[in-house]
């Protein structure tokens, strides 16, 4: 039960990581600021979704729904230096 309540955090913050939790800053910083800025932004959003109530029921439950938004999630995204981003499948 452990095991999968920390994997379910661990693909929590891979999707808020995903899903764009750096916004583009307009001012140029440099990049070990920049990967700061992102791993604390990054913490406060996961830290947000914990606290909201069916993430929690979710883990307290040992539902599998955040595996589910996971690997829907990277299904849909995909590599992000992929050439070929189509839905269609290859010839």
């Amino acid at each position: 039960m452990r095991t999968l309540t920390v994997l379910q955090i661990v693909l929590l913050v891979l999707v808020v990581r995903r899903c764009g939790a750096p916004a583009p800053l307009t001012a140029p910083l440099t990049a070990p600021l920049t990967a700061l800025l992102t791993a604390l932004l990054t913490a406060l959003l996961t830290a947000a979704a914990l606290w909201l109530d069916p993430v929690r029921t979710t883990l307290h439950l040992g539902q599998i729904n955040i595996v589910l938004l996971a690997l829907v999630l990277l299904d849909l995204t995909g590599r992000r230096r992929s050439r070929r981003r189509s839905s269609s499948p290859p010839r």
